[in-house]
């Protein structure tokens, strides 16, 4: 059993390389479909500013969660760590979209800010989704063709 997934492997593995290929170019595809969209309003310089700002959203999220997770160790340690992604990074992460939208100038009203913090929540579960469903079949194709 284990010798036919390990000749399946190669295989498997290109065919996740190529899904993975997939759905950065779907990504593209969205991101430049989403710009296009705030373009069209006047605001393809706020959607940019906004997009080069994600990381350094992402990690003052990041940081805010692994304080509040240092208070405790252990078992501990990991529950408050889960808590404050939940209960602390994901409210900022909303949040700070919100208050540098409305900084930027023309700014962004707040649908438009909360917009582009949820599409890259929505694309990170919807890809995972997607690729956790086609998983088996990969391994599948993969198997049949080392035979």
């Amino acid at each position: 059993m284990l010798d036919r997934y390990a000749a399946a492997a190669p295989y498997t593995y290109t065919i996740f390389a190529l899904m993975a290929m997939a759905g950065l170019l779907a990504l593209l595809f969205a991101a430049r479909a989403e710009w296009r969209t705030f373009a069209r309003a006047g605001l393809g310089r706020g959607w940019w500013t906004m997009r080069l700002l994600m990381p350094l959203l992402f990690a003052l999220g990041g940081v805010v969660t692994a304080i509040f997770a240092r208070k405790a160790l252990g078992s501990d340690g990991l529950i408050m760590a889960y808590l404050g992604v939940f209960l602390v990074a994901l409210p900022l992460w909303f949040v700070l979209h919100v208050v540098v939208g409305r900084l930027l100038r023309p700014a962004l009203d707040t649908g438009r800010a909360l917009w582009l913090a949820a599409s890259p929540i929505g694309a990170a579960v919807g890809l995972s989704l997607i690729g956790h469903t086609l998983q088996p079949l990969a391994w599948q194709i993969g198997m049949a063709l080392a035979g």
